[in-house]
């Protein structure tokens, strides 16, 4: 997008949940002195791509619900507004989620009364509705002004509430001692692959009674290792932990450390690159995943390329 586009999304953006909701393009070209034919070939851009349609003759545009999620996935807008404006969609999903799970599958809520029970602005409730309708997580009933939810947006809604469970399991967290906060964190990061669609592999038992955690996707094994120490990881702690890896053949080892790796751990990893490279995640790593603003696959590939292409062993 260019920076002319990405200024008229935002604009557009902030009057969609205002009344009205269309903005005068030329009136915004002329407020930012745009050149004339430079700028109508941007909006046509946009057109093309579904974002903006024209409301009315005179050069009225609107936003579409595309334009809203392309606005809001990549952050055009202010931070807070885009936050207000997804929990009111989350809240409304959740509330139909409610009336389905209390009153049945065909039990509409009539969205006065919703507009009520949520305290949200009637208009301000109609937009979201709309948008929602469009993206098929709810659908209007046969008679005007009563809404339901779909299986689109029953499975959204459970998606949210396991990562909200996620995100409560990572507080708790931090009022454990330091051997059970590691445990914990083994249990949310397993939490985590799992919702991503990644497999747990069985595994022996090693060192007594503790279970490796083993992950599993597109055909890359993943020996798991987490730990939430004060002191960050020392070299002995790699060497113990490629001593497990050294019997697996064809396993990779992903090691998540809250207190990040000294310089010897950080040496002695990349001295295994060749045999059994092993990714590494500081705490804002962690910190990502549970914010769901990076997916776990995402974050693995990126960084085990990385490691193995250039060499660089990166974690935050």
């Amino acid at each position: 997008m260019s920076s002319i586009q990405n200024t008229l999304l935002k604009a557009l953006y902030e009057r969609y949940f205002d009344d009205p909701t269309f903005l005068s393009l030329h009136s915004f070209r002329e407020e930012n002195n745009i050149d004339d034919e430079v700028f109508w070939d941007e909006v046509e851009g946009l057109e093309d791509q579904k974002l903006i349609s024209a409301y009315a003759i005179g050069g009225a545009y609107i936003l579409n619900t595309a334009g809203v999620l392309f606005v809001e996935e990549n952050k055009l807008a202010d931070s807070v507004q885009i936050e207000q404006h997804q929990q009111a969609r989350t809240q409304i999903l959740n509330r139909l989620m409610w009336q389905y799970e209390t009153n049945g599958k065909h039990a509409p809520y009539f969205y006065e009364d919703l507009a009520r029970d949520l305290s949200m602005d009637t208009n301000y409730l109609v937009t979201h509705l709309r948008m929602l309708d469009v993206m098929g997580f709810i659908e209007a009933h046969a008679l005007g002004g009563l809404f339901l939810i779909t299986s689109v947006g029953r499975r959204s809604v459970l998606e949210w509430r396991a990562k909200m469970n996620i995100r409560q399991m990572y507080l708790d967290a931090h009022s454990l001692s330091a051997q059970k906060r590691g445990k914990a964190l083994e249990r949310i990061i397993t939490e985590l692959a799992k919702h991503e669609g990644w497999n747990l592999e069985s595994n022996v038992i090693t060192r007594g009674e503790e279970l490796d955690l083993v992950l599993v996707k597109n055909h890359a094994y993943y020996l798991v290792e987490c730990k939430w120490h004060k002191n960050p990881i020392e070299a002995k702690d790699i060497r113990d932990f490629y001593g497990k890896l050294a019997h697996r053949t064809h396993y990779r080892g992903l090691f998540i450390s809250m207190s990040g790796f000294t310089s010897g751990a950080r040496e002695h990893i990349k001295s295994y690159i060749s045999h059994h490279p092993i990714v590494c995640f500081g705490p804002r790593d962690v910190e990502a995943l549970i914010q769901t603003t990076i997916a776990l696959d995402n974050l693995v590939e990126q960084r085990y390329r990385r490691l193995t292409t250039q060499r660089q062993l990166e974690y935050e």
